[in-house]
């Protein structure tokens, strides 16, 4: 009994130690504070109208199939530009 207590304490303690995965959530942490500042600093910067519908062409183009199927917001062109061949 004592050598299964002894394994399981091993094992936890491992656990416990190991860091594997940590860099992913640290680096999601970070992705998430820069989103949250960047959405803050444009809130700050365009009238609330045309805020509104950059996020919601914003989650359109990463909710639905196309690009571009609510209206644009003023000011604001999100679709692909296509650049012809030199």
């Amino acid at each position: 009994m004592g050598s299964l207590f002894a394994l399981f304490r091993h094992r936890l303690i491992c656990f416990v130690r190991n860091e594997t995965g940590a860099q992913v959530v640290e680096y999601a942490l970070i992705i998430a504070l820069v989103s949250i500042a960047i959405v803050t600093a444009l809130r700050g910067v365009v009238d609330d109208s045309s805020f509104t519908g950059f996020i919601a062409q914003v989650k359109s183009c990463l909710v639905g199939t196309s690009c571009g199927a609510t209206a644009p917001a003023k000011g604001l062109n999100l679709q692909p530009q296509r650049v012809s061949p030199v």
